[in-house]
């Protein structure tokens, strides 16, 4: 399902240094990003962090659009927290955004402080490629998210990247992370888990998804991992999250241990014509 490839994969059409691949293909579907040079439609490189708890100002959002700050259908056994209600869960250092999860008191009586950045209201659209560049956490329970909601609420998720801290009931791991449509029980794709050439927990790497209105394509470090036909609630403008989940039924239950996720950016570009 993907390329043996030595070198850092970050594309210089996406502000990363070109430098030599030696790509050893593993399956066909795997072929480099085919993305003509644009300047990004959003660009978060971190120099600063502007967040608000409440859709009052500022780039992010630092809980979910309805109000809630954990996902309790899930499992989920974090409070997404902020300076406003409780621990700040939040680090910047050297235009790197830390999400940290760690056991800690909070109003909401769970185990866990952590952290979730939404762009709702600030900004949502309509197709085009979507990424960001992370280190993931590592450890049991550690749930990190990438993913794309409908502006105006309703039906459908693009999950772009979800993967577990540890391995969990045969799933997960630091080598791999799992991609997926939500949608209507006649209209989603499960998705499936990719395994990646290199540890995820210990490295940045590029996780992407190219948005287009007859199929959506999945990316890592600019090679492509899977294509789906794009389902028919994806016509709207979608928001992106990024969160630090702890706990759940799918990925198993934490072992008491704090770790982080490290953002290093999260961009949108226009969409082109069609995906390759």
């Amino acid at each position: 399902m993907f390329s043996t490839c030595q070198g850092d994969l970050r594309s210089p059409t996406f502000g990363g240094v070109a430098l030599i691949i030696i790509c050893h293909p593993i399956s066909g579907l795997s072929q480099p990003l085919p993305l003509a040079p644009a300047a990004p439609l959003f660009d978060q490189e971190f120099q600063s962090f502007l967040q608000t708890p409440n859709r009052t100002g500022g780039t992010w959002q630092t809980q979910f659009f309805w109000d809630q700050r954990t996902l309790p259908q899930n499992g989920e056994q974090e409070f997404y927290s902020d300076n406003s209600v409780g621990p700040n869960p939040f680090a910047l250092e050297k235009s790197i955004l830390s999400i940290n999860a760690q056991p800690e008191a909070n109003g909401a009586g769970l185990p866990y402080v952590s952290g979730i950045i939404t762009s709702y209201p600030s900004f949502s659209h309509i197709y085009g490629y979507f990424e960001m560049r992370a280190q993931l956490p590592q450890g049991a329970g550690m749930w990190p998210a990438f993913w794309l909601l409908p502006q105006q609420g309703g039906v459908g998720e693009i999950d772009i990247m979800e993967a577990f801290g540890a391995p969990y009931q045969g799933q997960g791991g630091c080598n791999q992370f799992h991609w997926a449509l939500h949608g209507t029980p006649t209209d989603l794709a499960p998705g499936e888990w990719v395994t990646t050439p290199s540890n995820i927990c210990t490295g940045f790497h590029v996780y992407g998804v190219d948005w287009q209105a007859a199929t959506i394509t999945w990316y890592l470090d600019g090679i492509k991992m899977a294509q789906q036909p794009t389902p028919l609630w994806a016509n709207s403008p979608f928001y992106i999250l990024a969160n630090l989940a702890v706990g759940g039924t799918w990925p198993g239950p934490p072992a008491g241990e704090s770790a982080s996720m490290k953002i290093d950016y999260i961009r949108v570009y226009a969409a082109r014509s069609a995906s390759n």
